[in-house]
């Protein structure tokens, strides 16, 4: 199938049959899904390939038994870790400072850097903290 048909086709499952699935391909698919563009490039995720039935069981309880869940064979947990946020944020800034050192002139390397130091290490804080708490202050009244 080409694109356009993969799309159209789409379709949920909420059952499934006994039909084996190999576990190497399904990471092979989280490997690519980890490579998604998103927002400031920040990957502020994490999956988990869940083969184990012990924690099918408890999994399948929390999504309230449905049949998706259950006759699932294996599932994929999606994590949004906003904790991460520091830690990526030095990254890219890492990354954006390497890309402008080898990619523009030399008279353009100090504004550039210092407005990526700017954005990721005092914008992205901001506004992952959820501005100073006030958000969440008012959300929580």
């Amino acid at each position: 199938m080409n694109f356009d048909e993969i799309i159209y086709y789409r379709r949920s499952v909420r059952h499934f049959n006994d039909t084996a699935i190999d576990s190497e391909t399904v990471r092979y698919c989280l490997s690519l899904a980890t490579l998604a563009p998103n927002s400031l490039n920040m990957q502020l995720w994490e999956f988990y390939h869940i083969t184990n039935p012990r924690i099918f069981k408890i999994l399948s309880a929390a999504c309230l038994n449905q049949q998706a869940a259950t006759t699932a064979q294996q599932l994929i947990v999606f994590e949004t870790r906003q904790d991460l946020y520091i830690k990526r944020a030095k990254k890219m800034v890492e990354l954006e400072t390497h890309n402008i050192l080898k990619n523009f002139p030399k008279e353009k390397h100090e504004k550039r850097i210092k407005q990526w130091k700017l954005y990721y290490g005092t914008i992205m804080p901001f506004l992952y903290f959820r501005f100073l708490g006030i958000i969440g202050f008012f959300r929580k009244t």
